[in-house]
């Protein structure tokens, strides 16, 4: 399932696990075609383009009970990889990422990174999933728009990236816009000091440093 982020995505992958299927997580910004491509090579059975369910070739599959989903590597360093993983597993790193970053039931995401990915996995689906923190999808990945979800929403907590960090940084943006926000969280790439430096003399908020991998889920937190 290759969805963007939104109520529809928590439907087909909540939908798929009560049927007992594999969700295999694709990348929405990838075209049609390039997510055909990566479903026949992980050996997915469908493939949900948004509106239908096209059936897969068939081949041989050998499959474990209690697999939960199966993460997409980035394929940065070669054909795209398929990582499955359990319930279990995925429960105990949704609940490492909250009780290391102090995410709690009454708090509430800003999801601008994709779910599907595993910092969206850990940080954003997970916290709902198991302690219900709610979620607000981002109608738009500018600094405008999200600053506009921030003032309307009051988002409590905000997982980002760095080139969106420093985006936010250089926007024309009002100091009040972000207040809402307790908690900052930056990952999937390196955050400079100065960086960090210029959006906590920006917003008065420090960014938190986040490292992972799809592999492992979480590995460091600040």
């Amino acid at each position: 399932m290759g969805i963007p982020n939104g109520i529809v995505w928590f439907q087909a992958f909540i939908g798929l696990l009560e049927a007992g299927a594999i969700p295999v997580l694709l990348d929405p910004g990838e075209p049609l075609a390039a997510q055909k491509e990566a479903a026949l090579h992980l050996g997915a059975s469908w493939l949900w383009t948004g509106t239908d369910m096209h059936a897969l070739p068939l081949r041989l599959r050998v499959r474990r009970e209690d697999l939960c989903l199966v993460k997409v590597t980035s394929g940065s360093t070669g054909r795209p990889r398929g990582l499955a993983f359990t319930h279990g597993q995925m429960l105990a790193d949704g609940r490492q990422v909250c009780r290391s970053m102090g995410i709690r039931e009454d708090d509430l995401n800003l999801a601008v990174i994709p779910f599907g990915h595993s910092y969206g996995l850990g940080n954003l689906v997970l916290p709902l999933i198991d302690q219900g923190t709610a979620i607000v999808c981002a109608e738009s990945p500018l600094p405008s728009g999200l600053a506009l979800d921030c003032a309307k929403w009051k988002p409590t907590v905000f997982p980002l990236v760095p080139s969106l960090m420093q985006a936010l940084v250089r926007a024309d943006l009002h100091l009040g816009d972000f207040s809402p926000l307790r908690l900052v969280i930056a990952a999937g790439g390196v955050i400079s000091p100065q960086g960090a430096k210029s959006f906590c003399e920006r917003f008065a908020q420090s960014v938190h440093c986040f490292y992972g991998s799809s592999d492992t889920g979480g590995i460091s937190y600040d």
